[in-house]
């Protein structure tokens, strides 16, 4: 779970359907970055979109910045979402301008965590 103002991202513990743990801190954004979207990797990395700061921070499981990918094209730092598609090793981001949007789809070295209960096939 991610707060975007305070640029800080949280994690739970989950007990159950419905149910989840007490929260506590998993990690920072960089300076000037504020997180929005989010998804996993196959090995557990956390990839946030990073409003502000025109990027993806990627994060290890444990909490620690491992990379930060930049993209010069992103207006006002307007990087909003990150997502796999389902079976690839491939990321999409959605990048805003001020009159319209750009979505970049760009190799991952594996694929993206399995969502629970994705039973949808995409052609």
């Amino acid at each position: 779970m991610d707060e975007t103002g305070s640029g800080r991202l949280w994690i739970h513990d989950v007990r159950g359907p419905g149910s989840l743990g007490e929260r506590r801190p998993f990690a920072e954004m960089p300076e000037g970055y504020l997180p929005d979207g989010m998804c996993l990797d196959a090995s557990g990395r956390v990839l946030v979109a990073g409003c502000g700061g025109a990027g993806i921070v990627v994060f290890d499981e444990g909490g620690k910045q491992l990379d930060r990918l930049e993209f010069s094209t992103a207006e006002a730092g307007l990087v909003t979402n990150v997502a796999f598609r389902p079976g690839q090793a491939e990321i999409y981001v959605t990048i805003g301008r001020a009159v319209e949007g750009t979505v970049v789809r760009l190799p991952w070295d594996e694929q993206g965590a399995p969502l629970p209960g994705w039973t949808a096939q995409l052609a």
